[in-house]
């Protein structure tokens, strides 16, 4: 009998023993588990995720460990940790609250769109409040490219929650501007700019509405341009086509320029359409140098993503004192690409067939290669722009064969709120390709032209007055050819 009671003490004391460790190493357990939620309610996930494991390794069965170590890893995103918790909780518990919406959102960091946006609508089907789910199926939608599904989805999230609205407006205004809604991403992202805390954002949102400005005036079906004033040139031109001949004596000139152009397809990434320009000088002595132009325009262009494809045929026609000088034909193919927000790059080539009526010496073709860019400057202060090109032509008379390199750069800038200065520079050298057959030498050229022009709105933003200066140098092995001149103009112009 006492053997009996010793025996079952002994068993007891051994029951309480192992108890108790158990006891103390849940206690433990527990107590970090209640820290790492702590840590995870204060957004500090990566002290959560020490504490959650310590708290595991304690109570490796505790499926509210695993449900927080999955949602903390969807925050430290590593979808691939996450994963491992969360579907051992579905398998135990599939019904446990918010878990649809934890799986949504590591569907979602797997890049599962369809998959995400099935479960974030599982969500809001039950909890129609949910702005996050609301939200974060429109950005899966926006990422799978079905733009009209998330406009709807992320105006909705933006309605519901002035935290979430100026991101769901962003990417609202991204997915209107897709589907080419200009007004709607007008509106959205303008919404932005006024109730965006980042300053990130606001910048953003301001360069989309760069954008949207550009497509809207591209979108506009037609295009006028008028000007008329009054220059001063040092040294009239006696031949309108380059070949540097000048009447060395100054004259005031009445100047006309009027340019349109309508597109007769006028979709957003497809135009095609016609246009004209005309030229006229009107001399106050020398009136036998009166010199106009017209030139046609006929164009397609096709947009493709960031590129932009072009083919232009310009038929023109010169006159000087009234009698028909030269008939030119250019046929140019082009392409731009849109390298960032801010730069814009250019290629094409151009060929030329030239018809001189009064020397049918000049007559032939030319091949010209372009290369440009366009920046645009921090601020909207203005652009920057460079051209290099060469032009190789060919004539009947071999005094007319030639090879032209040129290289150019411009700079506008926004001085006043209405007034922009702009600075151009061109130079250019121009060799021939035999001996002159009066000179005797072969002609070599260097030509330096440098620009400055004030441009101020008046009125309205389609009315402005311009003051232009240009200086032009050509320097020749041939003295016959070196000439300088000076020219000063005032101008009224609209732009329609």
């Amino acid at each position: 009998m006492q053997k009996t009671l010793t025996g079952i003490l002994m068993i007891m004391a051994i029951i309480l023993g192992v108890c108790g460790g158990w006891v103390t190493a849940r206690a433990a357990g527990s107590g970090y588990y209640d820290l790492g939620v702590f840590a995870y309610e204060e957004g500090d996930y990566k002290t959560a995720e020490s504490d959650f494991l310590k708290a595991l390794a304690a109570d490796p069965y505790d499926i509210d460990i695993y449900h927080y170590l999955g949602k903390t890893y969807l925050h430290l995103e590593q979808p691939g940790k996450a994963a491992h918790y969360l579907l051992a909780v579905k398998k135990i518990a599939p019904d446990r609250p918010g878990l649809t919406a934890d799986l949504a959102l590591l569907n979602m960091q797997e890049k599962n769109y369809a998959k995400a946006v099935y479960l974030f609508d599982k969500v809001i089907s039950e909890n129609p409040e949910d702005v996050l789910s609301v939200y974060r199926g429109g950005i899966c939608a926006y990422r799978m490219g079905r733009f009209s599904d998330a406009l709807i989805r992320l105006s909705k999230a933006a309605s519901m929650s002035p935290s979430v609205k100026p991101n769901a407006d962003y990417y609202a205004g991204i997915c209107a501007y897709k589907i080419g809604d200009m007004n709607v991403a007008f509106e959205k992202f303008s919404m932005v700019r006024l109730t965006a805390v980042s300053d990130k954002l606001k910048a953003d949102a301001e360069k989309w509405l760069d954008v949207i400005e550009a497509e809207k005036a591209s979108m506009k079906p037609y295009f006028l341009y008028a000007s008329a004033g009054v220059t001063y040139d040092d040294n009239v031109v006696l031949d309108p086509m380059d070949a540097d001949l000048f009447h060395h004596q100054g004259d005031f000139s009445a100047v006309g320029y009027v340019s349109g152009r309508y597109n007769l397809i006028n979709q957003r990434d497809f135009k095609t359409g016609i246009g004209y320009s005309h030229y006229q000088t009107h001399h106050s002595r020398w009136r036998d140098y009166d010199i106009a132009g017209s030139i046609g325009d006929f164009f397609v262009q096709y947009r493709a993503g960031r590129c932009r494809l072009g083919l232009r045929y310009l038929p023109s026609y010169y006159w000087v004192q009234a009698e028909s000088f030269l008939a030119r034909n250019d046929v140019t193919p082009e392409v731009s690409w849109n390298v960032n927000e801010a730069t814009t790059a250019s290629l094409s080539y151009t060929y030329r067939h030239n018809n001189y009526f009064t020397d049918p010496g000049r007559d032939g073709h030319a091949n010209i290669g372009s290369l440009g860019f366009v920046r645009a400057l921090p601020d909207k202060i203005g652009s920057l722009s460079g051209q290099l090109s060469y032009e190789k032509n060919y004539a009947r008379s071999s005094d007319e064969d030639y090879g032209q390199f040129e290289a150019g750069a411009g700079l506008n800038l926004r001085i006043m709120d209405m007034t922009v200065l702009s600075l151009s520079a061109i130079f250019d050298s121009k060799h021939y390709d035999s001996k002159d057959s009066v000179f005797g030498v072969k002609r070599r050229d260097s030509r330096y032209y440098a620009g400055l022009s004030l441009t101020r709105s008046i009125f309205y933003d389609w009315l402005s007055i311009s003051l232009d200066l240009d200086h032009t140098f050509n320097d020749s092995n041939i003295k016959y050819y070196k000439y300088r001149r000076n020219t000063v103009s005032f101008s009224v112009a609209a732009n329609l």
